[in-house]
């Protein structure tokens, strides 16, 4: 049960990760899902921020 635990988004977003969506709720999981003027929601584990993309940037991880 610890392990599954571990893996609950929830507790993910505890250790300051937050997830990213589209103003129809779809996950954003590449910045190619995005154009400069698209409004996102980004869910921390405490509430949500509403913003607007001025700017988007390409790199390699």
């Amino acid at each position: 049960m610890a392990k599954l635990d571990a893996l609950s988004p929830l507790k993910i977003m505890e250790r300051g990760y937050s997830l990213a969506y589209d103003e129809q709720e779809t996950l954003i999981k590449t910045v190619k899902q995005l154009q400069e003027g698209d409004r996102v929601h980004i869910r921390f584990q405490d509430g949500r921020a509403h913003c607007i993309v001025s700017n988007i940037e390409e790199e390699k991880i």
